[in-house]
């Protein structure tokens, strides 16, 4: 009450919650309870006793307004400038905080939209409860929590429909609220991604589809999300997605792809990145119109996609993709690929020019020529043997390595 009746427009965070933010659940859940605070009052935060780069990135991702500590700058009589590499670190935070990732969004944790909300013992009065959802009519409900560990929720619809009966307040008023909790709710890992909490919720049986979700790191009580916030977040993920996919593939385009490949070039483990694409495309789109020529990327999608099933798959224009892989994934996964290509293309292909193993059509230049039936290019760096300053490095060397194969007239993974 002494917050709602100061007036207050900034709040100062203590350092002793501030210290190892980064590293300790429940002080980031607790700011986090903060933020969420601050968006209705419009009351902005100060952090102080920042000292860790570790401290700074979660304070902003978390969205805190302001920051103080030795890590900015040290007491002085004179205002001093803030290191440049510090002014760097927190524009680039920042930006990656705002900036939404078409790569990430599909992967996004289920922690990302969790909240802190208001539990209570389970040995609290059903009484003391149900004046509280009287006092809050918005309220969605309480997680009931022991010893930080989530045991049962209570909504006030259901706690309603209990004491709404002829004798069920004065059966059920001082009773302890775990006798008439909710024991079977949906609780979920924080690791989840969003898409898989929403399958699991959108499957639960019809008196429970609408419960919140409640969210737990290590099992302990973290917060929970409401099932709207969870459809409007599932929503901006699937329109995101399908924004950012190649319309005839359905794979992910350009930008999701390029996203990948940037971390691919950051990425301190063992991992590779293949470039395929179609050999005598352009002959066999010419000859037998662009209508089949979908037929065969989208065949090749199909394809790629149970060749590996968990891998990312990019599909960049035209009759090119890339793959990002796992150090698990072996030369023989692109051996068997080009084999099962080569023989379903031909079936692609009319009798005759099955029979003659040729297309005869005219090249660029309008002369008349004889093409090969379609074949695919693979080629695979990894960055065990070779590292890259940037992307640009990267789809350079993996150009002149296709350009390579082809010009050599031999089909190899590199």
């Amino acid at each position: 009450m002494r917050l709602l009746d100061s007036n207050a427009s900034l709040i100062k965070l203590d350092k002793q919650l501030i210290r190892g933010i980064d590293q300790d659940n429940i002080k980031y859940a607790i700011v986090k309870g903060m933020v969420e605070v601050t968006k209705i009052t419009n009351i902005a935060l100060i952090a102080e006793g920042i000292e860790t780069i570790g401290e700074l990135e979660a304070l902003i991702d978390l969205g805190v307004h302001y920051g103080q500590g030795y890590l900015i700058q040290r007491p002085a009589e004179a205002i001093l400038d803030i290191e440049e590499r510090l002014v760097t670190k927190i524009i680039e935070s920042n930006q990656k905080k705002h900036v939404l990732n078409p790569s990430a969004l599909p992967h996004m944790q289920i922690e990302h939209i969790c909240s802190l909300t208001d539990t209570v013992s389970p040995h609290e009065k059903v009484a003391v409860i149900q004046a509280f959802f009287a006092a809050h009519p918005n309220h969605v409900g309480l997680s009931v929590v022991e010893g930080n560990v989530p045991v049962g929720i209570v909504t006030p619809e259901k706690l309603g429909v209990k004491l709404s009966s002829m004798y069920g307040y004065t059966l059920y008023q001082n009773k302890s609220i775990s006798e008439v909790m909710d024991r079977s709710f949906l609780r979920v890992d924080s690791n989840l991604s969003i898409s898989e909490v929403s399958a699991v919720a959108m499957a639960r049986p019809n008196h429970q589809l609408y419960d919140f979700i409640v969210v737990t790191k290590a099992d302990d009580f973290i917060g929970t999300v409401t099932i709207k916030d969870l459809l409007q977040k599932s929503m901006e993920i699937e329109i995101t997605s399908a924004k950012h996919q190649n319309p005839l593939s359905g794979l992910p385009g350009n930008l999701i792809a390029e996203q990948q490949l940037e971390q691919f070039v950051l990425n301190p483990q063992a991992a590779s990145v293949a470039y395929i694409d179609i050999d005598h495309f352009k002959a066999f789109n010419d000859c037998y119109g662009f209508e089949n020529g979908d037929r065969v990327i989208r065949f090749l999608s199909t394809l790629l996609k149970k060749t590996f099933p968990h891998q990312f798959i990019g599909h960049v224009g035209g009759d090119d993709f890339v793959v990002a892989l796992d150090d698990a994934v072996t030369a023989s996964y692109f051996h068997t690929l080009k084999q099962q290509f080569k023989d379903q293309a031909e079936l692609f292909y009319s009798d005759i020019d099955q029979m003659n193993g040729c297309l005869i059509g005219q090249d660029r230049c309008g002369d008349r020529k004889t093409f090969p039936l379609m074949t695919i290019t693979c080629v695979v760096v990894n960055n065990r043997d070779h590292s890259f300053t940037n992307i640009y490095d990267l789809t350079e060397y993996l150009a002149e390595l296709k350009h390579q194969a082809k010009t050599e007239k031999f089909r190899s993974v590199q």
